[in-house]
Formats: C-alpha cells, structure tokens, sequence
C-alpha cells in the first residue's frame, strides 16, 4: 500500500502532467497578416507552425527555459571567428566578426542584444548551424561591445540605425550585388524592426528575422520589474550597463562622475 504522502505525490504529479499536456503543449501562434506570408511559412517551416511544441516537462516557463538555455549554451566551444574594426562617420567603432568569409553568398548578418558579442551562448549554437549551409556569417559587436573601446560618449539605440546602415554599406561593398540576410536577438531584433520599418524598399537587408524582441516596451518593463525570474534578467542588465559605463568614465565625462553611481549597489 502506498503511504499517504506517496499518495499525494502521485497525484500532484498526475495534476500536473494533466496541466502540461492541456496548457503547455500547444502549437505556435502564428500571427501574420500576409496570405503570401503565411504560405511560404506553412511550405518551408511546415513543422516548426503546424505541430505542436513539447517543452521540457521540467522547464515548461518561457523565462526558465532561457536560464536554462543559458547554462547549457555556455558550454559550446567559443566561435572561431575572425575580426575586422569598421571606424563610424562619427569616429564611433564597431567591429564584424566574419566566419566563412570566403564562401559565396548570401550573407548573414547577425545582431545581438544589448549587453552580448559576437561569443553570445546563443550565437555559438546558431551561427554553426548557419555556417553548415556555407554561406558567410557576421556578427556586428556595437560600440563598446566585445571588447571595444567606446571613442565617444554614444552608445547603440535601438532607436537609431545609423550605425546599421554603415555597416550594412560596408557589407555590401564587400559583397557587391549579393543578397543579405539579418538575424536580429532582442534588442538586435528591434534594431532590425526599426531599420526595416525606416527605409522600407530601400532596406539594404533582403530578408530579416528577428527572435524574441521585446516590441511593446511597456509590456517587457512590467515584467523585467516583476517578481519572477525576469527580475535576474533586470538586475544583471543594470549591473553590465553599470561597468560599461564605469570603464569607459573617461569618455562619458565628470556630469556622470559625479552622480550616476549614487545610491548603485549591483
């Protein structure tokens, strides 16, 4: 006979799986408002909007899946990459980081998060399946990003694409006539929205694609200040903003000095 609290384990266990299989597994909602659109999705991603997709019983929140992703992406080796610096209109650097550059086009260009580079746990799983297909990947580190100094006092926005449009310029100048392709992370995938919403036809991107960003603003605020593991996100975000700004103090000037790191205990 099982005891009671064996008893009451199982059924918690039943309760559970019944949750995961009625709430959990579910097939993407696709929101698109192009009959075209949805069409070549439903031909080339068949599989990825048609089936239902099983999360880990373990690890069924979005925001644990990502720690979770996290631990486990670190471990891949680091991206065998080669840099190349490109100094701005505005004496600004960033620097692309190239794998495959000799192989023939299209190009894939990735944009990374506010606080990543070019060695980000989730490039080094997706820029190797992109490599696969032999086409040339780059990864553009904004300012002060992997390792580069900040030569002014501006840093990226997702609000402006200039610094985009250069790079894509020199992209193209490499690649002359050759069709380009954006993959944009978070705040890289605003960065792509915005770019592509900006210029329309006149876009130097062929194709983009951008994965979890945060387009209600309001939205993802309410929930980085939540208490919920949204809240690690906030705090590490403060805390590397914090020391990109504490090395770079020089450039930034005293008015900063002086008073952003009152009252800052990350």
């Amino acid at each position: 006979m099982l005891s009671t609290l064996q008893l009451a384990c199982v059924a918690a266990f039943a309760l559970y799986l019944l949750y995961y299989l009625v709430h959990v597994v579910r097939k993407p909602l696709l929101i698109c408002s192009s009959a075209n659109m949805r069409t070549f999705l439903h031909i080339h991603c068949g599989p990825m909007v048609e089936q239902r997709f099983w999360p880990p019983i373990w690890c069924i929140g979005a925001n644990l899946q990502c720690l979770a992703s996290l631990v486990f992406q670190n471990f891949l080796p680091l991206l065998p990459l080669r840099r190349q610096l490109l100094t701005l209109s505005d004496g600004g650097v960033v620097a692309l980081d190239w794998l495959n550059e000799q192989c023939q086009p299209p190009v894939v260009l990735f944009l990374t998060g506010l606080t990543s580079d070019s060695q980000v746990y989730y490039l080094r799983s997706l820029v190797p399946l992109v490599a696969k297909m032999n086409c040339p990947c780059v990864v553009l580190n904004n300012r002060g990003q992997g390792g580069l100094p900040l030569n002014n006092h501006r840093l990226v926005s997702a609000l402006s694409t200039d610094d985009l449009a250069e790079v894509l310029a020199a992209v193209r100048e490499r690649f002359p006539g050759s069709a380009v392709l954006a993959v944009g992370y978070s705040m890289g995938g605003m960065l792509l929205s915005h770019y592509l919403l900006q210029t329309g036809d006149a876009a130097q991107i062929d194709a983009g694609l951008s994965i979890s960003a945060p387009f209600h603003l309001l939205t993802s605020y309410d929930n980085l200040m939540s208490c919920s593991t949204s809240f690690l996100v906030n705090v590490y975000l403060a805390h590397w903003l914090l020391d990109l700004v504490r090395k770079n103090i020089a450039v930034f000037g005293a008015s900063v000095r002086g008073s952003l790191f009152r009252g800052a205990s990350f």
